[in-house]
């Protein structure tokens, strides 16, 4: 008990000598300390050529020259940010996804706490990620290098969406989302268009059967009450997706198949169950969705081995 009371004192006086040292603090001028919560936000800054002084720890993994630590220091992952850190660097921008937000959601109080006002973009989808591309690129005075990178993005993707399109019948297609959380009912979630998974199969020109059968454009995902609608709906495909530890996912996964509803849906009998590699489909949409249509077209065109 003792220990737990020194540990909650400890943080309420780190928060509290941030706030100090930040009310001595002028506010950094726009454009002048921006940091990059995430990887996907560092790598549009980087593609918009704009100078961060801070990197999500993974920033090394989209540029190479972000991993010198002294130079660009790491602020931590994007779901668990060093708060004080953050607040001692007097950033002019804390810039992140607001998914990470809608999924952990303390993340914007937190960073409040200590002085700094984040800003929040939508990567949910190729359009989120599109709209804050160009949102980012007016803010910092680069609406042409905006405009240009939205541009190559869509020439990229135009292939792909023509072969869907041309199909006669479009995949019907389930996506679940699995995080290391407890059991598989606690952990699994059924995606909506409201996160890159589910919106990433209706952009392609698919079917996201959770969105026909509950009717709903919620945003994010949700573990359905009702299980009729979707077993209804019969998924011809089920993606999965996981996240944090894959292996543990996976291993969750792999003990629901033959347990109600999902023993019903005809994607499970006729093999048609894929788990997603996390390094192809993310949590958000990243600059490499291009790559993540290709490999869940690949799937639709039966190049890819099923799961299970």
């Amino acid at each position: 008990m003792k220990k737990a009371i020194f540990l909650f004192l400890s943080i309420l006086i780190a928060v509290a000598f941030c706030g100090c040292n930040r009310a001595g603090m002028d506010k950094s001028e726009k454009g002048t300390r921006v940091i990059a919560g995430d990887s996907v936000t560092l790598e549009i800054l980087d593609r918009l050529g704009v100078n961060v002084i801070a990197v999500p720890n993974d920033g090394a993994s989209v540029d190479e020259k972000y991993a010198d630590d002294k130079k660009y220091p790491k602020i931590g992952i994007a779901m668990s940010p060093k708060y004080e850190d953050i607040s001692l660097l007097n950033p002019s921008e804390f810039i992140m996804s607001d998914a990470t937000e809608e999924a952990f959601g303390n993340i914007k109080s937190s960073l409040q706490g200590v002085g700094v006002e984040p800003m929040l973009l939508d990567y949910n989808s190729i359009s989120g990620l599109k709209n804050s591309i160009k949102e980012l690129g007016a803010y910092f005075e680069k609406e042409a290098v905006a405009e240009s990178i939205v541009a190559e993005l869509e020439a990229k993707e135009t292939a792909i969406k023509d072969k869907i399109q041309a199909m006669e019948k479009k995949p019907r297609v389930m996506i679940l989302f699995g995080a290391p959380l407890g059991s598989a009912s606690d952990s699994i979630s059924v995606q909506t268009n409201g996160m890159f998974g589910g919106s990433l199969i209706t952009y392609m020109g698919a079917v996201n059967v959770a969105v026909e059968a509950y009717k709903s454009e919620k945003r994010g995902m949700f573990k359905p009450n009702d299980w009729d609608p979707m077993i209804d709906a019969n998924p011809e495909y089920i993606l999965c997706i996981a996240h944090g530890t894959p292996e543990k996912v996976w291993a969750m996964y792999d003990g629901i198949w033959e347990n109600a509803p999902y023993s019903f849906m005809n994607a499970v009998s006729n093999g048609k169950v894929y788990y997603l590699p996390s390094d192809v489909v993310n949590v958000i949409c990243g600059f490499d969705y291009v790559d993540s249509m290709q490999y869940i077209l690949d799937i639709f065109d039966g190049k890819i081995e099923a799961d299970i």
